[in-house]
């Protein structure tokens, strides 16, 4: 069986990334998949064969999945430049008292 695996930033199509594991019915399969900027991911599997588990071969199950989320690095920047900021008015705010 195949499975991909595509990630889509804005949902819009073609992916902005594609990848195609090969699976075993027999033992897991680890995919590290390291996309990133992606809002959307999409997971179909297809050209499975019966395995003889009371299935057609078309389906498969997922485990363990992780996931993390990483801030745009503008984002950040306007966060540490608000913190600064705050901090600086603060100070001059104590020198006036």
């Amino acid at each position: 069986m195949i499975v991909d695996f595509q990630g889509t930033r804005n949902g819009m199509f073609p992916a902005y990334y594609h990848r195609s594991v090969t699976v075993d019915p027999w033992a897991p399969t680890l995919v590290q998949l390291d996309f990133a900027g992606i809002d959307a991911i999409y997971i179909v599997g297809y050209g499975g064969k019966n395995a003889g588990l009371g299935g057609g071969g078309e389906n498969f199950v997922m485990d363990n999945l992780e996931y993390s989320l990483v801030p745009e690095p503008g984002l950040a920047l306007l966060v540490l430049g608000s913190l600064l900021g705050l901090r600086r008015r603060q100070g001059f705010l104590r020198a006036l008292v």
